[in-house]
């Protein structure tokens, strides 16, 4: 390996980790909001709603309630007697999820990230620039376009980019398209400006220089984008966890009074 290519490399791997990084040490405060919102419906679940139940019984208004609300108490009823199995259902529901993941999931996520507003672009430009600068990298060590985004559709972290990079790969062998065109042809995150900084590196031919340059800008652009995605989602994760949790008690609160006016 050439020491220039061996410093490309290199400067590829931590500047996508520090993308990474970032990313996820801002999601750390709204997993811990998300956390104590689990915690504090379990704790109202499992101790809170039992209590009550009692009284109700005691009322006689338990069977007047909806079969809903008292469905949940019930439940918390079942797992305050039988405490000990709730780490098997959590466990239990912690494999289903990782099943179901490994199966399906991640491909649905895969697709709808990408495509949701708001975060859309967030995640579009972090691939892109993961894959371009990994272009630039590869065209300077004398790789081929096509072997080029051959490699780059299998390091693709998100299959349908990935997929979308094997798809541009067959167009160039069959159609003998330009590497602009195949990738705005093979899926939409492509189109626009990505296609124009393209289809301008093969116009000067330097699409080294211009893909590594361009995946700098874009990673420089992802990092103001975390930065707001964080400012904007953890007072969102706060009002949607206390709207959840005002919405348990209204109901609860209505069920209850519903319930006692059949006494009155």
């Amino acid at each position: 390996i050439e020491p220039g290519l061996l410093d490309l490399l290199i400067s590829l791997l931590k500047r996508t980790d520090k993308a990474r990084r970032k990313f996820i040490a801002g999601m750390i405060y709204p997993a811990i909001i998300v956390l104590a919102l689990i915690v504090t419906i379990s704790i109202f679940s499992f101790t809170v709603l039992p209590a009550i139940k009692d009284v109700l019984v005691a009322l006689q208004v338990f069977n007047s309630m909806n079969f809903l609300s008292r469905s949940l108490f019930e439940v918390g009823e079942y797992f305050q007697v039988n405490y000990y199995l709730i780490p098997f259902v959590v466990i239990g529901f912690i494999v289903l999820i990782k099943i179901l993941w490994d199966f399906q999931l991640k491909k649905i996520w895969d697709h709808y990230k990408i495509r949701i507003r708001f975060i859309d672009k967030l995640f579009i430009n972090m691939y892109i620039a993961e894959s371009f600068m990994l272009l630039g990298v590869l065209y300077s060590a004398g790789l081929p376009v096509v072997d080029c985004l051959g490699l780059m559709a299998k390091t693709c972290p998100n299959k349908e980019l990935g997929g979308a990079f094997e798809q541009a790969t067959n167009f160039i062998r069959t159609e003998g398209l330009e590497l602009a065109k195949v990738l705005e042809k093979s899926h939409f995150a492509f189109e626009g400006e990505i296609a124009y900084r393209v289809g301008t590196a093969e116009a000067t031919g330097h699409i080294e220089e211009a893909m590594i340059d361009y995946a700098q800008q874009l990673f420089e652009k992802l990092d103001e984008q975390i930065d707001t995605f964080i400012k904007l989602v953890e007072p969102a994760m706060i009002v949607i966890g206390g709207i959840f949790v005002g919405l348990l008690l209204i109901s609860f609160y209505g069920s209850i009074s519903s319930a006692l006016a059949n006494i009155r």
